[in-house]
């Protein structure tokens, strides 16, 4: 999994953070005008009121954070197993902060007693051994057989 797969997975859930903070929003707003909805009904305009659009708009809302929230699930998951296989305790504790706990780097290094410096250097040392795993990866795709095992190799020499 690479860095940029794993700001993805960082950015969905702030992303679905500051729907959600929307969706409170609206339904404080949608609570607390409940007659405005009566009167309007009552006096049989066709109008919608401001409550109206707003209970709709929640509607619309919760549903596109139910589909996000399935979709941030799976690769979630995902991003969680591979860095699962991180053997150094302290680089998944980083990376898992990072990017499942959307934390930021100040508050990393203050939650773990390291210099943000050292967050970085463990971070980059993280995605590093994740990019190595998944070279590993390829290898036993090829299953001993270098990828450029095909290429004529020509004697320069001669």
């Amino acid at each position: 999994m690479t860095k940029d797969e794993l700001n993805r997975v960082r950015k969905m859930g702030i992303a679905i953070k500051a729907k959600q903070m929307e969706a409170e929003f609206l339904r404080d707003i949608a609570g607390k005008a409940t007659s405005t909805i009566s009167a309007t009904k009552a006096s049989g305009t066709s109008r919608r009121s401001r409550v109206e659009d707003a209970v709709v708009a929640l509607v619309d809302l919760e549903v596109e954070i139910d589909q996000q929230i399935l979709e941030f699930k799976d690769i979630r998951l995902q991003a969680a197993m591979e860095i699962n296989k991180l053997k150094s305790t302290e680089e998944r504790v980083v990376l898992q902060m990072r990017y499942l706990a959307c934390r930021k780097w100040e508050d990393i290094a203050d939650d773990l007693g390291y210099s943000v410096q050292h967050i970085y250097r463990l971070h980059g040392c993280a995605l590093e051994k994740m990019r190595v795993n998944e070279s590993k990866k390829c290898d036993k795709v090829y299953v001993g057989k270098s990828p450029h095992s095909d290429a004529e190799e020509t004697d320069h020499d001669s």
